[in-house]
């Protein structure tokens, strides 16, 4: 540093020091690097020190750094949004600071709530994030607002717990969980929820029991919610299928269903899948398992990203009841992969088996895991669906894989199975229907003699 620039320092030193210290220290502060940082990015900083602190630990030490720092902070809303009630003091500054933003509150104490006055500001809360009992939560809603009106709440999430359903309105997100029957809202009560909640966007209840003696051709016309991505829901059928008989869906809705009784899947779409006119889903994979026997349909092949469209699930079901229904909700006929994992197909009839693999007139992918393979090869193997006399099933096939996803092994492949493989290929390209690729995971090891005997019946052999 040359004597000029030295002699520059030293001369506004001395003249800082003359200054009133509240002023030579916001003048010291501004020459550092942290006070050149834009607003916005300050802001950034200060937001992501909130999400880091909660309860009694959120001193906020940074708002003490200098003035300007402060006077940002204050005049930003979006800050001061999550209030904690766990710091009385500290709640009403941030109550102060949030001005008519919409807020969040947050407890996991009673008293706290009690000796904090909400119900001044029960317009502007959007969340209420809190663990308590039911008396205590009543008591909550008590001091927010007169018969539980929260004017602006779009988000619900209660475990346990009534409210005033005819209230529950414009919402973004409802999930309801554990509600007996004198909890729960009725069939008809949610069915307004979701009348008169267009921008829904997720859809949770599990384990609810809404009284049952309205039909569902008491709930009226189909609702669209067309910007509901998830729905997940655990009930028995009954609930179920008034649900899914009241929405109509947009493609790209994922949807979890867990049945709580042996039904058929049109059991509980008893209108079928409600999508609209021009926006029903390409369903291009469809999947099968057993613990707690699971359907899933896919957007796109299993090459790619698959996008869940809908998983059905139930501990009582037997795969064959599920496939037997299908396609009533689907055009199985345009099914481009299926999914079959270890020992699901034991629980599928040989008839009911063959009568839909003959329906499957575009699949090309066909993965199975552990399974006795017997039924599927001969059906593979042979030509004269019901439909389509003289036309081997699955005719555009063309990847056939065999995997072992769990720990177990699939014992014996080689001595049990190869025979019967060759044999199916063999008579699948006598009929035009050549496989492009074969595919065996870890299930064997490749053996000269193995590959020779396939390299006549199929393109390509990966193991």
């Amino acid at each position: 540093m040359d004597f000029k620039t030295q002699l520059g320092k030293a001369v506004d030193l001395a003249f800082l020091h003359q200054q009133p210290e509240e002023e030579y220290t916001r003048n010291r502060n501004s020459m550092t690097r942290i006070s050149s940082l834009p607003p916005e990015i300050l802001l950034e900083i200060f937001y992501v020190c909130m999400s880091w602190n909660s309860g009694e630990s959120r001193e906020l030490a940074w708002r003490n750094v200098c003035r300007t720092w402060w006077n940002l902070a204050r005049n930003c809303p979006r800050l001061w949004q999550c209030i904690d009630l766990c710091d009385i003091h500290l709640a009403r500054e941030f109550i102060v600071h949030s001005k008519a933003t919409p807020v969040s509150i947050v407890s996991s104490s009673p008293s706290n709530i009690h000796s904090f006055n909400l119900k001044i500001n029960s317009n502007f809360l959007t969340t209420i994030d809190v663990i308590l009992f039911p008396d205590d939560m009543q008591e909550l809603f008590t001091v927010v607002g007169k018969h539980f009106k929260l004017p602006s709440i779009q988000r619900i999430s209660v475990e346990g717990v009534s409210l005033a359903w005819d209230q529950c309105k414009n919402l973004t997100l409802l999930s309801l969980c554990g509600l007996e029957w004198e909890f729960s809202p009725g069939i008809s009560q949610l069915y307004d929820v979701l009348r008169q909640s267009p921008n829904l966007e997720q859809l949770r209840l599990v384990d609810i029991h809404p009284i049952r003696d309205e039909s569902i051709t008491d709930i009226g016309d189909v609702e669209s919610l067309l910007n509901l991505r998830d729905v997940v829901i655990s009930a028995q059928s009954i609930v179920m299928a008034a649900i899914m008989s009241c929405i109509r869906f947009n493609s790209e809705t994922n949807i979890q269903l867990k049945v709580l009784s042996p039904v058929a899947p049109t059991d509980i779409f008893p209108l079928g899948l409600q999508y609209p006119i021009d926006g029903s889903p390409h369903i291009s994979c469809l999947h099968f398992e057993t613990q707690e026997l699971s359907l899933r349909l896919f957007t796109s092949s299993s090459d790619s990203p698959k996008t869940i469209i809908l998983s059905l699930s139930s501990p009582l079901w037997v795969v064959g009841v599920a496939m037997q229904n299908i396609h009533e909700l689907i055009d199985i006929g345009q099914i481009e992969t299926l999914e079959f994992s270890s020992e699901v197909l034991a629980d599928i009839p040989h008839s009911l088996l063959k009568e839909f693999l003959f329906h499957m007139k575009e699949l090309a992918v066909l993965r199975v895991a552990r399974n006795d393979l017997q039924a599927l090869l001969q059906v593979l193997s042979i030509t004269g669906g019901s439909s389509t006399p003289g036309q081997i099933a699955c005719p555009q096939l063309r990847i056939l894989s065999f995997t072992s996803h769990d720990d177990s092994q699939w014992v014996d492949f080689e001595t049990k199975w190869m025979d019967r493989i060759l044999f199916c290929l063999t008579q699948r390209k006598k009929h035009g229907s050549t496989l492009q690729l074969l595919e065996f995971g870890s299930v064997i090891q490749a053996q000269k003699k193995t590959i020779e005997q396939l390299s006549g019946v199929v393109a390509n052999v990966n193991f």
